[in-house]
C-alpha cells in the first residue's frame, strides 16, 4: 500500500547518536537516519490538513491538485540569503529557527527554504535544540575541540550501534579517571536505559540533574535520557535551573521554549519566548511569544476569557510590530492574519491581505486570492467573491474550486436581487455577474475557449453539468434548457475523455440528472462509442487497445452505477460475471509489461465480477457465490499483487466465512502505516478475537496501541518542527489532530479489549487477577474514556463501490453505526470495571462476626460495584432495543459488532447473574452465617440458575463449523463466536467464583474448629456450602465437556485454512497441463495400434481362429480404454455442464475396460503359452495333441468382460446416489482415476462422504488387486517356461522364440511384408500397455504427494 511522507517538516525525531568524523569539514546530522512517515486520512484531510493541501485515503491513495505538490506545508519563497561558509556557522546550532532543507516528496524537486528575515543568521537558536535526538552535536563542537568529546566518542559510538552493555564497560572505565565527567554519567544511564535497568538509569539521571549541569553535553544527553523514560516534564526543570547559571544564554533559553513546547507549558512558553527576545532581539523569538498567546486562548475552556484576553494581547503585540516596520517574513504575516480571523476582524484581516503586508503571501500559488476569497465569504460580499472568482477562471478555466464559488456567489446575488451601481466599477475586483443568463454565457464561452487549446480541459465541460444541475435545483427550466441536454452533454464528455481513468468519477456526480427511463438508451449510447472487435458467435466484442479497454470499463462501470446490474435475475448475473471476467482475462495482455507493484489495467473488470457475486451472496443466500469471489479475487492478487482493493475484499469475505488465518497475512500485505491504524484497523480486529485468535487479537490491539502511544509524543516533535519553521498555522492542526486520536473510538475499543484479552489469558486465579489488575493500574472508580469527546475515526468508504446511491452508505448508517460501536463499549467498558473491582473485595484472614461494624472503605467498594451494576443493566437494555431494531449496513459498509452475538449467546445474562452474586455473596459475608437463611437460599437459587444458564450457552456452541447441504459447503462462524463468548464467560463465572470461595472457606474452617473444641456432632453446615459444593462440581463437570467438544473441533477448524483453496493451484496447474498433453499422445497412439489389429485381423478373415481370439479381444478393450483416456483429455480444463458427474462415469467406465485388459493380457500369454508348449510337444516329440484350450478360452473371454462389470457396479449406482462426484471431484479427474479426495472434503462429517470415501478405497482395491493378479499370473506363465526350457536339452527358449516366430508369419500374417506391419503394430501396441501400467501407478502416488 502506498503512501507519502509530509517531508522533511516532520521529520527529527529519531534517535543518531554518531557525529561526523573529525576534521570532515561536515555539520553533525540533525535529522533522524531514517524519519518515520506520517499518513493522513481522508477522513482528516479538511480538519488537521486544510482545505485544498491534497490528502491521504486510508488505502494510501494520494490526491494532491496539479498546483500543489507539496502536500501539507507549502515551501515559502523568501529572499535568497546565502547560507554562511565557515565552519562555526554550518553547524547546526546555527541554522535559524525557520531554516529548512526540503525534498518535495510529489514532484521530486529539491528546494531549499531558507531564513526569511532581514539581518544575520540567529545563533545557538532553537533548532540545535531538537535537531531529532541526536548526541552528535555533543561530540562535535565546531572548531573548538573539547578533549572531553575524545573521551566520549567511543561510548557514543556503541550507543550508535546498539553496544550498550559495552557503552556501560567504557563509561566506567572514564568515570574510574574522571569522576566528575557528568556526561559519561549519563551515556551510562542511557546505557542501563536500553538494557532494561530503569531504576538504576533513573537514579543515575537524578544525581546529575541534582547537580544542575551547565554543560551542554550533560544537558543533551539528560533530554535523551529523560525523552526516552517519556518524562518530558523533567527537561523543563534541568533547563530552568541552567537558564538560571546562565542567564544571558540564547541556546539554553531556546531549549527551555521548546522544552515547554513539548508538555504544552503555554503560559510558560510566552514569558520564555519574550525572555529570549529580550536577550536576542530577533523576530523569531519575539512571534513565538505571540503564537504561545494564541495556543492560551485555544486551550482556554473559557471562549470569553480567549477574545476578551488572549487573542487582544496576540494582536496588540503584532500591531507594535507593523507600527515599527518590523514585519519581514511570509510567516508573521499569516500569524497576524489568523489572530484578526480568530477575533472575527474578518475586514480588518481583509484589508491586511490587500494591503501592503500581504504582498509578502509568496510561498503558495494564489495564497492572497485564496484569503481574500475566505474573508469575502465571511463577509458575505458577494460580488467580490463572484468577480475574484471569474478573473481566476479567466486565467485559469480548470479550478474546480473557483467554479463552485463563482456559482454559489451568482445564486446568492440573484437570491439578494443584486444590481450593479449606476456608476463606476461593480466590485473591488472588477466586473460581477449576476444572473443566470450571464453564467450560461460564462460558461459556452469557457467552452469555445478550450477547445482551441490542444490539450483538453475538463473543468469547462464539467461546469456546464453543475449549471443544469443547480439551475434544475433552483426550478429554472429555461434557463436549464439554454445550456442542452445533460444526457448528450455527458455522452459528449465521454467523447472526449472517455479513455482517462477520471471519466467514471466525473460523471458520477451528475448520473441524478438522467431519467430513470433513460438509463438502458444512454448506456447503449455510449457503448456504440467504444471501440472493440467485431463480435461472433462464440466471441465478444473485446477492445484492441487500452484506450478501447478504458472506455468500455467506464461504461461497465456506469452501467453498474445506474442500477442496470441490480435488477438482473441470478442466471443474467452470472452470464454478466462470466462475461467480465473474460474481459478480465483479455485485458491481462495488455499489462504483461507492468511491475509487480503496478496495477493491471482491467483489475476493475475482475472487481466488479465480484460485486455481483456478492449480490447474488446476498440476495440468494448461496454461500457457493463467496466461494466463486474468493476464486476470482485470489486469482486477481497473483496479477496484481499490490492491489488493495482485492485484499480488503478478501479480508471481508474471509472474516463472514469464519477464516480468520489468511487475513492476518492479507492484512500484513497491506502495509498499514501510522494513522492507518485508526481509519482500517477495525476490519482486523473486529473478528480477531471472535473468531478464537487470541494471538492475532492481541498483536492487532499492539500494533494499533503502539501508534496511539506514541502519537502525544511525535505530535509534540512536530508542534517544535513547526516553531523552528515559522509555520504557525499548522500548530492548532497538529494540536486538534492529536486530540482527535486520544479521542478516538477506535483507541477506546483496541484499549479495553487489549485489557480484557490479557486478563482472560493471564489471570487464573484470584492471586494472579489482583497482580494483572494492579500492573494495568485500572480501578473500578474510574473511567478514562472521553464519552462525549469520542471521534470515529473509520474510513468506510475505504472499498471501491459502484452501487447506486440507495444502495451505498450513508449518513444515517454512519450514525447507527457510532451508535452501536459507543453502546458496545460501554458494555465492554463496565465488564472490565466491574472484574477489576474483584480483588478490592478480596476477603481477610480472620472471618467476621455477625455483628461487626462494616468499615467504610469496603462498603464504598461494594457500593461502587453495586453502582456499576446499575449502568451495567440499563447500558444493556439500551444494546437489546438497539439489537431489536436489527439494522442492516451495506456490505461493503460498517461492520457490525458483537453486541447481537452476546445477547443471542446468552452470555450477557450469565455475566449478570455472576455480577450480582457478587453483592449477595458480600451481604452475607457483611451479616454473617446467622439469621442469613433467606440470604443463603438466595444464593444457593443463584448458583443453580448460573449453572442452567451456562448449559444453556453451551448447547449453542455445539455443531458442525462446516457442513455441506446439497453438494455446497457452508460454514457456521457463529459457533466460533459464541465458544469465545462461552470462554469469556467461563472465564469471569471463575473470577467470582473464587471471590465467593475466599468468603466461604474461612466460615467453613471455624466451624469446623468448633466442632473440635466442643465437641459437637450436632452443629448443621448452612446449607450455603452445600449448595456451593453442587455448584463447583458442575462447574467442573461442564468445564470437561467444553473440553472435550474443543478437541473434537480442532480437526474441523483445520479445515478453515482456506486461504490454500483456489480454482488451480499454479503447480499443480503446469503438472496436470502436462499429463493432458502425454495422456492425449499416448491415447492416440494407443487407438491407432489397437485398431490396426482390429483391422487387420478383419481384413484377413482370421477373427474366428482360437489362436487370434485372445489378441483380438485385448486389442478391442485398449481401443475402449483409448477412448475413454481419449476423451478425459479432451475434457480436462474445459467447462461443460454436469462435468463432475461425466468425468467420474467416465472413470469408471475406464476403470472397467482397466480391469478387462487385465485380464485378457493374462488370457492372452495363456494361450500363446499353451499354443508354444503344443508347438514344442510336435516339433521335439514329433506326437499329436488334441487342442483342449478351445472350450476354456471362451470361458476366460466371458469372465474377464463379466468379472470388471461386476466389480464396479456398486461403484455405479451407489458413486451416483451419494452424489460422489460433488464430493472428490476436481478438476483433474477426467485424467487421473484414483486421485485421492481433498483435505476438505475428508474433514466433512456427512454419510454420503463416508460412503464416497469408502467406494474410493474399494475402486483403488479392485484395480491394485486386478493389477498385480495379471503380474503374478504372467510372470508364473514365464517361470514355467523358464523352467521347462531349463530341463530341456533341446533347449526351450530358442524353441519358444522360433515357434512364435513361425506361428505369427504362418498364421497371423502373409509372406513378405506382414513381418514388418506385426512388428511395427506390435512394438507400439506393447510400448502404450507397458507406459500406461507405469503411468497410472506413478501418478497416483505423485498427486497424492502433492495433495498432502
Amino acid at each position: 500500500m502506498s503512501h507519502r511522507r509530509l517531508g522533511s517538516f516532520l521529520q527529527g525525531t529519531g534517535t543518531s547518536l554518531r557525529g561526523p568524523p573529525r576534521g570532515s569539514g561536515k555539520p553533525p546530522l540533525c535529522h533522524p537516519t531514517r524519519p518515520q512517515p506520517m499518513a493522513w486520512p481522508r477522513a482528516l484531510s479538511r480538519q488537521a490538513i486544510g482545505s485544498g493541501r491534497g490528502c491521504l485515503s486510508a488505502t494510501g491513495r494520494v490526491r494532491l491538485p496539479a498546483e500543489r505538490s507539496w502536500g501539507v506545508f507549502p515551501p515559502p519563497r523568501f529572499p535568497p540569503t546565502p547560507f554562511p561558509s565557515s565552519p562555526d556557522t554550518l553547524a547546526p546550532r546555527s541554522l535559524g529557527p525557520y531554516s529548512l532543507y526540503r525534498i518535495a516528496t510529489a514532484g521530486g524537486v529539491a528546494e531549499r527554504r531558507r531564513w526569511p528575515f532581514k539581518g544575520p543568521v540567529p545563533g545557538a537558536g532553537a533548532a540545535r535544540a531538537h535537531c531529532g535526538s541526536a548526541l552528535v552535536i555533543m561530540a562535535t563542537r565546531g572548531h573548538v575541540q573539547d578533549p572531553n568529546d575524545r573521551r566520549l566518542r567511543p561510548i557514543y559510538d556503541y550507543l550508535d550501534n546498539g553496544n550498550n552493555k559495552l557503552a556501560i564497560q567504557q563509561a566506567d572505565k572514564l568515570l574510574k579517571k574522571h569522576k566528575d565527567l557528568h556526561c559519561a554519567k549519563v551515556l551510562k544511564a542511557i546505557g542501563l536505559q536500553r538494557t532494561g535497568k530503569q531504576d538504576d538509569a533513573f537514579a543515575l539521571a537524578r544525581e546529575v540533574a541534582a547537580l544542575e549541569p551547565t554543560d551542554d553535553n550533560s544537558l543533551q544527553a539528560l533530554t535523551i535520557l529523560y525523552r526516552e523514560m517519556h518524562r518530558p516534564e523533567l527537561v523543563t526543570k534541568l533547563y530552568e535551573a541552567a537558564v538560571k547559571k546562565v542567564p544571558n544564554s540564547e541556546e539554553y533559553h531556546s531549549h527551555l521554549f521548546m522544552a515547554y513546547a513539548r508538555v504544552g507549558e503555554y503560559k510558560k512558553m510566552q514569558q520564555a519566548g519574550m525572555a529570549l527576545y529580550k536577550i536576542v532581539p530577533k523576530n523569531p523569538y519575539y512571534f513565538w511569544s505571540v503564537m504561545s498567546l494564541i495556543m492560551q486562548s485555544i486551550s482556554a475552556q473559557d471562549e470569553n476569557l480567549s477574545k476578551t484576553m488572549f487573542l487582544p494581547l496576540a494582536e496588540r503585540m503584532v500591531e507594535r510590530m507593523v507600527k515599527e516596520d518590523k514585519i519581514e517574513a511570509e510567516a508573521e504575516v499569516e500569524l497576524y492574519y489568523m489572530i484578526l480571523e480568530r477575533l472575527g476582524k474578518y475586514q480588518e484581516a481583509l484589508d491586511v491581505i490587500r494591503g501592503k503586508l500581504g504582498e509578502k503571501l509568496t510561498s503558495e500559488l494564489q495564497s492572497r486570492e485564496n484569503k481574500c476569497m475566505a474573508m469575502y465569504k465571511k463577509l458575505s460580499r458577494w460580488p467580490e467573491c463572484n468577480a475574484l472568482s471569474r478573473r481566476l477562471l479567466l486565467k485559469n478555466s480548470d479550478d474546480w474550486q473557483f467554479y463552485l464559488t463563482y456559482f454559489d456567489s451568482i445564486f446568492q446575488l440573484i437570491g439578494e436581487a443584486w444590481t450593479p451601481p449606476a456608476e463606476g466599477e461593480h466590485s473591488l475586483e472588477g466586473e460581477v455577474h449576476y444572473s443566470a443568463e450571464e453564467a450560461v454565457k460564462f460558461i459556452e464561452e469557457r467552452i469555445l475557449e478550450e477547445a482551441k487549446n490542444t490539450r483538453h480541459l475538463r473543468g469547462p465541460y464539467l461546469a456546464k453539468l453543475e449549471l443544469i444541475r443547480r439551475l434544475r435545483h433552483q426550478g429554472w427550466k429555461d434557463d436549464e434548457y439554454k445550456l442542452g441536454d445533460p444526457e448528450e452533454l455527458m455522452f459528449q464528455y465521454f467523447k472526449k475523455f472517455g479513455d482517462k481513468p477520471c471519466c467514471f468519477t466525473d460523471l458520477k456526480v451528475f448520473v441524478d440528472l438522467l431519467p430513470a427511463s433513460r438509463c438502458t438508451k444512454f448506456i447503449n449510447q455510449l457503448l456504440g462509442e467504444v471501440s472493440l472487435t467485431t463480435p461472433t458467435e462464440d466471441k465478444l466484442a473485446l477492445p484492441a487497445d487500452i484506450k478501447g479497454l478504458q472506455q468500455h470499463l467506464c461504461v461497465v462501470q456506469l452501467t453498474r452505477l445506474l442500477g442496470l446490474y441490480h435488477g438482473m435475475d441470478k442466471d443474467q448475473k452470472l452470464k454478466v460475471v462470466r462475461e467480465l471476467m473474460l474481459r478480465y482475462h483479455h485485458g491481462l495482455e495488455f499489462g504483461k509489461s507492468c511491475l509487480k507493484t503496478e496495477l493491471q489495467f482491467s483489475d476493475y473488470y475482475c472487481l466488479l465480477a465480484v460485486h455481483v457475486l456478492i449480490d447474488i451472496w446476498l440476495e440468494a443466500g448461496e454461500d457457493r457465490a463467496a466461494w466463486q469471489a474468493l476464486i476470482l479475487l485470489e486469482e486477481g492478487l497473483t496479477h496484481s499483487p499490490s492491489n488493495a482493493q482485492f485484499k480488503l475484499l478478501l479480508v471481508r469475505i474471509y472474516c463472514l466465512l469464519g477464516a480468520f488465518e489468511p487475513v492476518v497475512d492479507l492484512y500484513s500485505s497491506l502495509d498499514a502505516k501510522h494513522i492507518q491504524h485508526d481509519t482500517i484497523g477495525y476490519l482486523l480486529t473486529r473478528y480477531a478475537e471472535s473468531l478464537g485468535q487470541y494471538a492475532a487479537a492481541s498483536q492487532a490491539c499492539n500494533f494499533a496501541l503502539r501508534f496511539f502511544h506514541s502519537n502525544q509524543k511525535d505530535t509534540s516533535e512536530y508542534i517544535i518542527q513547526a516553531y523552528k519553521y515559522g509555520a504557525f498555522e499548522k500548530i492548532p492542526e497538529f494540536i486538534a489532530f492529536r486530540n482527535r486520536l486520544n479521542n478516538s473510538l477506535h483507541f477506546a475499543q483496541v484499549r479495553t479489549e487489549r485489557m480484557l484479552l490479557d486478563l482472560l489469558l493471564e489471570a487464573n486465579i484470584s492471586t494472579s487477577l489482583e497482580e494483572s489488575v494492579k500492573s494495568m493500574s485500572l480501578s473500578p472508580e474510574e473511567d478514562d474514556i472521553p464519552w462525549k469527546d469520542l471521534r470515529d475515526n473509520r474510513d468506510l468508504h475505504v472499498f471501491f463501490t459502484w452501487d447506486p446511491k440507495e444502495w451505498d452508505v450513508s449518513e444515517e448508517h454512519k450514525k447507527l453505526s457510532l451508535e452501536e460501536e459507543t453502546l458496545w463499549l460501554r458494555i465492554r467498558s463496565l465488564t472490565l470495571r466491574l472484574v477489576s473491582g474483584l480483588p478490592t473485595l478480596s476477603h481477610p484472614t480472620e472471618p467476621k462476626n455477625s455483628d461487626k461494624t462494616t468499615e467504610n472503605g469496603v462498603s464504598s467498594r461494594i457500593d461502587i460495584i453495586r453502582s456499576l451494576l446499575q449502568q451495567l443493566e440499563g447500558i444493556l437494555d439500551a444494546g437489546k432495543r438497539f439489537v431489536e431494531r436489527k439494522i442492516q449496513y451495506p456490505f461493503l459498509g460498517p461492520v457490525p459488532t458483537r453486541m447481537a452475538g452476546f445477547f443471542s449467546s446468552g452470555c450477557c445474562q450469565c455475566q449478570t447473574s455472576s455480577f450480582y452474586l457478587i453483592s449477595d455473596i458480600y451481604e452475607l459475608d457483611t451479616n454473617g452465617l446467622e439469621d442469613t437463611t433467606e440470604i443463603q437460599e438466595r444464593i444457593g437459587n443463584s448458583f443453580e440458575s448460573l449453572l442452567e444458564q451456562l448449559r444453556e450457552v453451551f448447547s449453542l456452541c455445539k455443531g458442525d463449523i462446516l457442513e455441506v447441504q446439497d453438494g455446497h459447503l457452508r460454514t457456521h462462524p457463529s459457533i466460533l463466536e459464541n465458544l469465545v463468548f462461552f470462554v469469556e464467560t467461563i472465564s469471569i463465572v471463575l473470577w467470582v467464583t473464587s471471590y465467593c470461595d475466599s468468603v466461604l472457606q474461612p466460615y467453613k474452617l471455624n466451624i469446623q474448629k468448633r466442632k473440635k473444641k466442643k465437641k459437637e456432632t450436632n452443629i448443621l453446615m448452612p446449607p450455603v456450602f452445600s449448595s456451593f459444593q453442587r455448584y463447583v462440581a458442575g462447574l467442573q463437570l461442564l468445564i470437561s465437556s467444553v473440553l472435550e467438544n474443543i478437541k473434537g473441533l480442532e480437526t474441523l477448524l483445520a479445515a478453515l485454512k482456506l486461504e490454500e483453496l483456489s480454482l488451480e493451484d499454479s503447480v499443480l496447474s503446469q503438472v496436470f497441463s502436462s499429463v493432458q498433453w502425454i495422456q492425449f499422445v499416448m491415447a492416440t497412439l494407443s487407438i491407432i495400434g489397437s485398431s490396426a489389429i482390429i483391422a487387420y485381423t478383419i481384413f484377413q478373415n482370421i477373427m474366428k481362429s482360437p489362436e487370434m481370439r485372445p489378441l483380438l479381444c485385448l486389442s478391442f478393450s485398449d481401443l475402449l480404454l483409448g477412448m475413454c483416456w481419449l476423451l478425459g483429455a479432451l475434457l480436462y480444463g474445459t467447462p461443460t455442464a454436469n462435468e463432475d458427474t461425466v468425468c467420474y462415469n467416465l472413470q469408471v467406465t475406464g476403470q472397467i475396460f482397466y480391469i478387462s485388459s487385465f485380464f485378457y493380457t493374462v488370457n492372452y500369454t495363456w494361450h500363446l503359452y499353451m499354443d508354444l508348449k503344443v508347438k514344442y510337444n510336435q516339433n521335439v516329440y514329433r506326437a499329436s495333441t488334441v487342442d483342449c484350450t478351445s472350450r476354456i478360452g471362451w470361458i476366460t473371454v466371458v469372465l474377464s468382460s463379466l468379472i470388471p462389470l461386476l466389480l464396479m457396479v456398486p461403484v455405479f449406482c451407489l458413486g451416483n446416489t451419494s452424489e460422489c462426484f460433488h464430493n472428490f471431484s476436481q478438476s483433474h479427474r477426467c485424467l487421473l482415476m484414483h486421485s485421492p479426495p481433498p483435505a476438505m472434503a475428508e474433514l466433512l462429517p456427512s454419510a454420503s462422504t463416508s460412503v464416497c470415501r469408502i467406494l474410493y478405497f474399494y475402486g483403488l482395491i479392485v484395480f491394485l488387486a486386478s493389477f498385480l493378479f495379471s503380474l503374478l499370473a504372467i510372470l508364473v506363465q514365464c517361470q514355467l517356461a523358464f523352467w521347462g526350457s531349463m530341463f530341456s536339452n533341446t533347449g526351450l527358449g530358442w524353441a519358444s522364440r522360433q515357434g512364435l516366430k513361425q506361428l505369427a508369419q504362418d498364421r497371423f500374417f502373409p509372406e513378405g511384408c506382414s513381418s514388418v506391419m506385426f512388428q511395427s503394430c506390435w512394438t507400439l501396441f506393447s510400448w502404450q500397455r507397458s507406459w500406461r501400467l507405469i503411468y497410472s501407478q506413478e501418478n497416483i502416488i505423485l498427486i497424492s504427494a502433492m495433495q498432502r
